[in-house]
């Protein structure tokens, strides 16, 4: 990582200069100039400085030299004098998209996880006597000291009070999710969705049997491969049925964790404003999903829309979908009477 965020106006400018009447400056070209003009009493080594320089996206490489990209060109605009210092209008571009939205985004939330707000006037602040060491993400730190977002005085090290609310706001913000995670837990929720699912068409027909109506427990059926869009996964009998019209309706929700946890979907929770007490949330906690195992019975409740609240054990979070949990897991499962 580069010791000095000046040596990006020294490239930059020196990619300007060198940059009429050709469209990139080969590598030899751009270091014969760079190290013909000593600052600071000696030049550092600049391939690092390159390579920042394009991880950051500030520049391009390519068989036939260096280019800027629109990045690049936008922060050499902000130069108004041709300084080799960073320059007040440049700092807030390179702090937004190089180290917030940037490659060096991660490291940075790591960084201000460890900056705490001064109670007094609320800057985020980090002591080195006191403080989280910053270890890896030292650097992160240095940069942002360079650049004028960090102020130090003695062992502390506050945020510039005209940055402060920028950063509070991105510490702030919840942890990123990429879309491999992503990818990877629609995957898993499948999987369990799939499980909780079937254990749960054997749980209605075995519930529905040991009532005495075998007839009903024939005629339970799982819908959801069908109708995706119907709010529910499970048509199901509460008991005896005259003309076998189903009116138990079953959202079936899976976890791998015991204690109820799910995300009920708007349309799930109009068909439940719609069909009242008919509709029916089963969780089924703690599924092994490797080895393929239920080790819990559903939890399970009747008509939603009244009944999830705080006083059912219930806490719902709303935001457009909702997340329920409640500290609540159902009976263990007794694998030889299942």
């Amino acid at each position: 990582m580069i010791d000095n965020l000046n040596d990006i106006n020294r490239v930059l400018l020196a990619l300007e200069t060198l940059g009429f009447g050709r469209a990139r400056t080969p590598r030899r070209l751009l270091l014969r100039y760079l190290n013909g003009e000593v600052i600071y009493g000696q030049n550092p080594l600049f391939d690092p400085i390159f390579e920042y320089l394009k991880v950051t996206e500030v520049i391009s490489e390519r068989p036939t030299g260096f280019g800027l990209t629109g990045l690049g060109r936008d922060i050499l605009a902000k130069n108004i004098g041709k300084s080799y210092e960073i320059q007040n209008l440049q700092r807030p571009l390179i702090l937004r998209r190089c180290y917030l939205d940037g490659p060096f985004r991660s490291q940075t939330k790591r960084l201000l996880k460890k900056f705490i707000p001064d109670p007094n006037t609320d800057k985020l602040t980090w002591s080195e006597l006191d403080s989280e060491p910053l270890e890896d993400v030292e650097w992160v730190n240095i940069h942002l000291v360079q650049l004028g977002i960090v102020e130090r005085a003695q062992h502390l090290y506050s945020v510039n009070p005209e940055f402060n609310d920028v950063l509070s706001g991105f510490q702030s913000e919840s942890s990123d999710f990429t879309e491999a995670q992503f990818r990877t837990v629609l995957r898993e929720k499948k999987l369990l969705g799939e499980m909780a699912e079937k254990f749960v068409l054997q749980w209605e027909k075995k519930r529905l049997k040991n009532q005495g109506n075998r007839t009903e427990s024939l005629c339970v059926k799982r819908i959801s491969k069908k109708r995706i869009n119907a709010g529910y996964d499970i048509e199901s009998f509460n008991g005896t049925a005259k003309f076998l019209e189903h009116d138990r309706f079953i959202e079936v929700k899976g976890s791998g964790d015991p204690k109820v946890r799910f995300v009920w979907t708007q349309n799930e929770m109009m068909k439940a404003a719609e069909l009242g007490n008919k509709y029916w949330i089963y969780f089924v906690g703690g599924i092994e999903r490797r080895r393929k195992r239920m080790t819990r019975e559903p939890v399970t409740l009747c008509d939603p829309n009244a009944n999830l609240n705080m006083s059912s054990g219930f806490n719902v979070r709303a935001k457009g979908d909702v997340l329920v949990t409640a500290g609540i897991s159902g009976a263990l499962l007794d694998a030889q009477n299942f």
